[in-house]
């Protein structure tokens, strides 16, 4: 009798052990990791119909947007994108790329693009001092907070 009783509290013991272990790991919550996101006005200053490529590591964040060049109002599109460092490029209709440069996606503003920024990638070794030393060797462009 003194043996049933022994297996009978050990089968018990354990019993308790593991629901006690279970219900800890249910208290505890499971850290999700937020992704930051800004909300983001591209504006094209080119004047004429262009393609944008926003480009990032991951699927979400990557975007592609048409601009018609002004001829059913301004190029100005908001989007929300998830912060990181992005690579920006715009094509014209004939596909040939116009500008090709680097975005931080780190607060809510405006990203411009335009040919002044396309001018300045072109020339030699603008993209060597425009670029951060651990960048993506390409032109640096800012968001610019909205007024």
């Amino acid at each position: 009798m003194a043996t049933k009783r022994i297996c009978l509290l050990a089968i018990l013991a354990g019993v308790i052990s593991i629901w006690s272990e279970s219900s800890v790991e249910a208290q505890v919550p499971r850290l999700r990791v937020a992704q930051r996101s800004h909300d983001v006005t591209i504006i094209s200053r080119f004047g004429i119909p262009v393609r944008v490529g926003i480009f990032g590591y991951a699927k979400d964040a990557t975007f592609r947007l048409d601009f018609d060049g002004g001829r059913s109002g301004p190029d100005v599109y908001t989007q929300e994108l998830i912060a990181g460092e992005r690579v920006v490029f715009v094509w014209d209709t004939a596909r040939r790329p116009l500008l090709v440069a680097q975005v931080s996606i780190d607060s809510d503003g405006e990203l411009e693009l335009g040919p002044l920024y396309a001018a300045a990638a072109s020339e030699p070794g603008a993209a060597r001092d425009a670029a951060p030393k651990e960048g993506f060797g390409l032109p640096q462009l800012q968001i610019k907070p909205k007024n």
